[in-house]
């Protein structure tokens, strides 16, 4: 929220003291720490003892039903592709060699080589 309304400035879309008015605005509306406002806190009774509105109880408390029903609610299944599958063809296959670091072939030829290199030490000793 407050990040849109920087960026813009910074952008020059939006003149600096409407982009403070703004971040002010959404600091107070939700009860977010700015640049331009700050927290203060207070018992329930200094607040009407001040004479300060609680402009954000019913928000809070309605933050708070929502989160109560959604502890009690299932779990929701979000798969996309639970009614049908995503794709038609068959998966997607490594062939027959196997899936490992070597395929046959390759192993053959490094077996010649380790043969051949262990052929060459014991002949020059």
């Amino acid at each position: 929220m407050t990040e849109d309304v920087t960026a813009r400035e910074y952008a020059g879309v939006m003149p600096e003291t409407e982009a403070k008015s703004a971040i002010r605005d959404l600091g107070v509306k939700y009860q977010l720490v700015t640049d331009y406002t700050s927290m203060l806190v207070l018992a329930d009774g200094d607040f009407t003892r001040r004479g300060i509105e609680r402009n954000n109880k019913q928000r809070i408390d309605v933050e708070r039903a929502a989160q109560a029903a959604r502890v009690q609610a299932p779990p929701v299944n979000r798969r996309v592709d639970s009614s049908q599958p995503m794709f038609s063809g068959n998966s997607h296959s490594l062939g027959h060699g196997g899936g490992g670091a070597f395929d046959p072939a390759t192993a053959l030829l490094a077996l010649l080589l380790a043969a051949f290199a262990i052929f060459t030490c014991v002949r020059h000793s």
